[in-house]
């Protein structure tokens, strides 16, 4: 509850990136909250809308500098980024701060090498939640001359 609304939800069409309402998953949610809380019953529906939630493929948002890095100027920062929390995006706020406000102190405080700040070491999930997760592996010298 909100001070001047009582706010019910959610539904979830998967793949779904278009923002039209569906008046049968509304009515649903409508019934099932009345048969929960009869009192809502006789209350008039004020507002309803829809949105998206992007998430990134193995399920765990992006939080950390965008890119491998590489030396740059040491008056700018990189871009950092924080998205792709899914439906956890309120969860997750706590570490998410946490992780971007190391992540963003180290840089601050010591490095033009960005690539240099070792996420693991400064938040405990900041290696999983890492940008550069979905960087390519370097390839050994043997597995290259095989190719």
């Amino acid at each position: 509850p909100k001070a001047d609304r009582i706010i019910i939800g959610a539904s979830l069409e998967a793949g779904a990136d278009d923002l039209t309402l569906n008046d049968a998953v509304l009515g649903d949610m409508l019934s099932r909250a009345c048969a929960l809380v009869p009192g809502l019953s006789g209350l008039d529906l004020c507002e309803q809308w829809a949105g998206v939630r992007p998430a990134v493929t193995d399920g765990l948002p992006l939080v950390g500098p965008l890119g491998s890095g590489g030396a740059q100027s040491a008056t700018v920062l990189p871009t950092f980024l924080a998205v792709g929390h899914y439906r956890n995006g309120v969860l997750l706020a706590p570490i998410t701060a946490e992780t971007l406000l190391y992540q963003v102190l180290a840089a601050l405080d010591r490095r033009s090498d960005w690539s240099e700040v070792h996420t693991e070491r400064l938040s405990p999930l900041g290696a999983s939640l890492s940008p550069k997760r979905f960087e390519p592996l370097p390839m050994s010298g043997g597995d290259q001359a095989d190719q």
